[in-house]
């Protein structure tokens, strides 16, 4: 790969991680500062990975070749011999180009810091499950963090495994019956960026996502679920009491663990049975 194919690959990444970053801090509560500060950390900490991945490339592609330096934190000029001409750079490029390796060091410091205090708050809440399913005589089923993780831990908890047509028959059946019902789950919806109640035409978009993308669920989508199937739902938590949805109909629970710390994307639903 010449310096021409790595800067541009380089420049797609970061606008592709900024799009990503923007899309999660706008799928972020405002109301919940728990949330907001977990996405400010996962944002911060996969601007360092990334920072710290083209630096490397960066390195690699100089020891390959012919000296290099950097020009606007991404592009090189190779210097092709002690005869080449030299390149000059203004002193507002120089300028800019100290204050994005002041800002990209930063980052790096600053997620360095919170990767601390993450993983902290992640042993805690590994600690505390780990004691909890042991009173219980429980043990945690493992579902992939991909925004499916709640339908994915009721499909295997349903059917002893996971398939992505048994999650996305699940995704249908949640989007429609609450699509059906929405006196019932209007009110209690939440529009992410104004934490107001959502609007009609909100809600039934809020709906359609669920059907036809990976949109994480929640408390809606689980009393959907109960409903549904007639079926009460026991959520664990580490640090709160459990949580029952659909305490009404008489059947043994289903049970998740519902994590805030221990996965890098954030909030994640495990599924829960019982040690044979």
């Amino acid at each position: 790969m010449d310096k021409d194919e790595l800067y541009q690959r380089q420049k797609l990444e970061q606008s592709e991680l900024q799009a990503k970053i923007l899309s999660m801090k706008r799928n972020a509560s405002k109301a919940d500062k728990k949330q907001k500060q977990q996405v400010n950390i996962t944002a911060a900490r996969l601007q360092a990975e990334l920072d710290e991945k083209h630096s490397k490339e960066l390195e690699q592609l100089c020891q390959e070749n012919k000296p290099c330096d950097m020009v606007d934190g991404i592009g090189l000029i190779s210097l092709e011999s002690n005869e080449a001409s030299k390149v000059k750079i203004s002193k507002a490029q120089k300028r800019r180009d100290k204050k994005e390796a002041s800002n990209r060091e930063l980052n790096i410091r600053i997620a360095n810091g919170e990767k601390e205090a993450v993983n902290h708050s992640r042993n805690i809440e590994a600690s505390q499950f780990e004691k909890l399913l042991f009173e219980k005589n429980l043990k945690i089923i493992e579902i992939n963090p991909d925004g499916n993780c709640l339908y994915n831990s009721i499909a295997f908890l349903f059917n002893g495994s996971t398939t992505e047509d048994g999650m996305l028959q699940l995704r249908e059946r949640t989007s429609s019956y609450m699509l059906e019902h929405i006196e019932d789950f209007l009110p209690f919806s939440t529009n992410n960026v104004t934490g107001d109640i959502m609007e009609e035409d909100e809600y039934t978009k809020y709906c359609h996502d669920i059907r036809y993308t990976n949109l994480w669920g929640g408390q809606l989508e689980l009393r959907a679920i109960s409903q549904i199937y007639k079926q009460p739902i026991e959520i664990l938590q580490a640090s709160n009491p459990p949580l029952m949805i659909g305490e009404e109909f008489d059947k043994q629970p289903i049970r998740l663990s519902y994590h805030r710390h221990q996965y890098g994307l954030g909030e994640h639903y495990n599924a829960v049975v019982s040690v044979t």
